[in-house]
């Protein structure tokens, strides 16, 4: 279990004011979010979809993926520990500083673990024997970026080895970085990205992957039904169909 990630108000004595322990962007607009779910209310009498269904074939369209590319989870963090159990007892190199679920979720299921610095000449990076990678980008917690041709070349240059990206932060960046559309000429690659982390909602727990269709329906056999509520589907797809609301 988790603690210590920062965002801990309910440990608080006093009321928190001003939020700096979390990277979520407090500046969102809620107004018009709120009232719509405020009309989905009696979502919550009936059972949500099982897998997110509707809000799947809506990202699928907004990013010019197939529904096979897509599982949704109940955020990002969710999709590190299915990852780390849908492929339990790989190794796995992790580049660090980051987010130190990855190295968790890993440990859980038994992954074999190394570390290589965020710092590194990724040019020169050896992956021999290494089942996944796992990268944050834009970095958690220093912001360091790496662009989008070099990670590209890395992924390529590593067909053997599977690479996890986690770009909850890709809307905190004006550069153009991988894209879900990507996992289409890279099998190699599995994408991670979350709805919640720009939208300052990340009590609803929003996130998704997008992989190839093969390592998919590989996930979804650990996934527990029900796992994404409802009013998180609605606020998901609120988000996407209303992108001048959140620019």
């Amino acid at each position: 279990m988790l603690f210590g990630h920062g965002d801990d108000h309910y440990n608080s004595q006093k009321e928190v004011k001003i939020n700096f322990s979390s990277n979520v962007w407090h500046g969102a607009d809620l107004r018009t979010l709120r009232e719509h779910l405020n009309e989905q209310f009696y979502e919550l009498t009936r059972y949500p979809e099982p897998d997110a269904s509707s809000l799947k074939r809506l990202l699928a369209r907004c990013y010019e993926v197939e529904e096979e590319n897509i599982v949704v989870t109940n955020g990002s963090i969710t999709a590190f520990y299915l990852l780390a159990q849908t492929w339990k007892g790989a190794k796995s190199a992790i580049a660090v500083p980051s987010f130190v679920e990855y190295e968790d979720a890993c440990r859980l299921h038994g992954h074999e673990v190394s570390f290589f610095p965020t710092s590194c000449d990724l040019s020169g990076l050896s992956l021999e024997g290494q089942d996944f990678c796992w990268i944050c980008n834009p970095n958690n917690p220093d912001g360091r970026l790496i662009r989008r041709a070099e990670l590209l070349a890395l992924i390529e240059a590593n067909r053997q080895t599977v690479f996890i990206i986690d770009q909850a932060y890709v809307a905190f960046t004006t550069e153009r970085l991988l894209e879900p559309s990507d996992v289409c000429n890279h099998p190699n690659l599995i994408l991670i990205q979350s709805i919640s982390k720009a939208h300052n909602i990340p009590g609803l727990r929003i996130g998704y992957l997008v992989a190839s269709p093969d390592k998919v329906e590989q996930i979804n056999r650990y996934i527990i039904p029900w796992s994404v509520n409802a009013i998180a589907v609605e606020a998901g797809k609120y988000i996407l169909t209303h992108p001048e609301q959140y620019i």
